[in-house]
């Protein structure tokens, strides 16, 4: 039987960038750093950061000396973080290696190797007497069929002479599937915050700053220059989102809205307050086709017959982010 090609994804080495090496005995990921590669004479711990401030945040933790089996690497979390849920992982195989991933509260473990590939091996099968008429392709015993051979097409093979009792057929299947790289295409992301409350003139529309980031893994946003933008580097489909809290205040509305490349309304949200809840809080997100260097920006808008604070909530507002999404 002819069994289906299968493609393999691209490399990890491909896909990843940021490459730090570790040969320390205690080392704590930061957010720029991607795959990280043990290399020491002796036992590592490599802490992973943070999980609710790294919200799809992926780490791939890889021993390099070859000597994981004697000095295991023992991979940890800054809080109370957990992992598969427990409090640690070790990788302790040498040139073993992990992928692990924040889903914003704890972090979980992926494969590592994008070319690893699962094989199956069937038994030996056993099948009843032979066909009684003993005609045409029946199986007969002492038939061998070899079902599938990674060096040569499918073949079968019947034998000539009939007998009474069980056929057995020696098969053998490799079947691989190449497993996705861990972050194939996900890792390509950006979460982006402002260190301080922003002031927002009454009736006036006005692009958010973004100081500061959590993480930026294709240099999607600038601090400095231009920071009210996040700008598309691969192109691709993208979820954009953003969240801010008011100060509070009952009169007038409060508006969110993205824009493209500085021109193009592609989501826009409406709120009222008709209470004076302490730090009102909204939320916008959309999913777009950019084009690289399309760049997007989150603007406010509200109506308060004052000025009115964007507030600072650490982890919460502002925040300006977005993924590129599988695909």
């Amino acid at each position: 039987m002819v069994q289906p090609q299968v493609s393999r994804q691209e490399p990890l080495r491909r896909s990843r960038q940021a490459y730090t090496p570790v040969t320390v005995a205690a080392y704590t990921a930061k957010a720029g750093d991607s795959v990280l590669g043990v290399n020491r004479a002796g036992v590592v711990t490599v802490t992973l950061p943070s999980g609710q401030a790294l919200w799809g945040r992926i780490f791939t933790v890889k021993d390099e000396s070859g000597a994981a089996a004697t000095n295991n690497i023992t991979v940890a979390t800054e809080g109370a973080e957990t992992i598969d849920g427990s409090a640690t992982d070790v990788i302790n195989v040498n040139y073993g290696a992990r992928s692990y991933y924040s889903d914003g509260a704890n972090w979980f473990i992926l494969p590592a190797d994008p070319t690893a590939s699962t094989t199956y091996e069937a038994p030996a099968l056993t099948l009843g007497t032979a066909n009684a008429e003993g005609t045409g392709d029946s199986i007969r015993s002492g038939a061998t069929i070899a079902i599938f051979d990674a060096t040569a097409p499918s073949t079968q093979a019947h034998g000539d002479s009939a007998a009474a009792g069980s056929a057995a057929i020696a098969a053998r299947r490799d079947h691989k599937h190449a497993m996705p790289a861990a972050g194939v295409g996900s890792d390509i992301s950006a979460r982006a915050y402002h260190s301080a409350s922003q002031s927002i003139a009454n009736n006036t529309t006005t692009a958010l700053a973004f100081n500061s980031e959590d993480f930026d893994t294709d240099t999607i946003h600038d601090t400095a220059t231009n920071n009210s933008r996040l700008t598309c580097k691969t192109a691709g489909k993208y979820y954009i989102h953003g969240q801010v809290a008011w100060a509070a205040s009952t009169a007038g509305i409060r508006l969110m809205e993205l824009y493209l490349n500085g021109t193009t309304l592609i989501a826009r949200v409406t709120m009222g307050t008709s209470t004076g809840e302490d730090s009102p809080r909204q939320q916008i997100s959309t999913l777009y086709d950019l084009a690289v260097n399309d760049y997007v920006e989150l603007r406010v808008y509200q109506s308060s017959g004052a000025a009115l604070n964007v507030e600072l909530l650490t982890g919460v507002s502002p925040h300006f982010m977005m993924a590129k999404v599988l695909g």
